[in-house]
């Protein structure tokens, strides 16, 4: 026998988006996430794509991806359809119309900006589905990519190991700051390793 009070969804999106969790949308969206990350230390590169598949099309990272596009500085900027999604009605429908299958991109609105010498730059402006369809994708690729460029994710235990990487840093900032553009970091190793370090 249930005994508790049931709720149902409610039917208006205004109080939907208003009533939607934040806390758990982000807690799906980061367990799915170190799931990713885990399955790259593994090298499981299917079960990578099969968490990436889940994470963008789960409810809650669609809801953070919208949430995202709709509350930066950029939210009062329309794209070539001159549609925004200002309201707590049109960001849960924003939420609906985040599909995979048969997306395709709209044209970029091309705008003029002046720069400090007189000439103008081109600024190509996405729709704001287009935006929240590359926030979704980038809840997917972020974690791999997080995962693979760090230097912990290397195997750094061997303290010459752990030296070698800090001293090609110093010499690439200073190649960088000096402007010394035709030493290289394989320069550089052959210069420690003769040095004896």
């Amino acid at each position: 026998m249930i005994t508790g009070k049931t709720e149902s969804a409610p039917t208006n999106n205004s109080k939907a988006w208003n009533q939607l969790s934040w806390k758990k949308c982000q807690k799906v969206v980061m367990r799915l996430q170190r799931r990713i990350v885990k399955a790259v230390q593994q090298g499981r590169w299917g079960k990578v794509k099969a968490l990436q598949h889940l994470l963008t099309r789960s409810f809650s990272s669609k809801a953070l991806a919208v949430k995202r596009v709709t509350e930066n500085q950029g939210k009062n900027t329309a794209g070539v359809d001159r549609q925004l999604w200002l309201t707590c009605n049109a960001k849960f429908q924003g939420i609906k119309q985040l599909k995979q299958r048969g997306y395709k991109p709209s044209p970029l609105k091309r705008i003029y900006i002046s720069k400090s010498n007189g000439k103008r730059r081109p600024l190509g402006i996405p729709t704001i589905k287009d935006r929240a369809m590359q926030a979704l994708y980038l809840l997917g690729l972020e974690p791999i990519a997080e995962t693979i460029s760090t230097p912990m994710a290397l195997d750094l235990k061997d303290p010459a190991q752990m030296l070698l990487l800090l001293a090609i840093y110093y010499w690439q900032v200073v190649i960088n700051f000096n402007g010394y553009s035709k030493v290289t970091s394989k320069g550089v190793l052959t210069t420690l390793t003769m040095n004896g370090l």
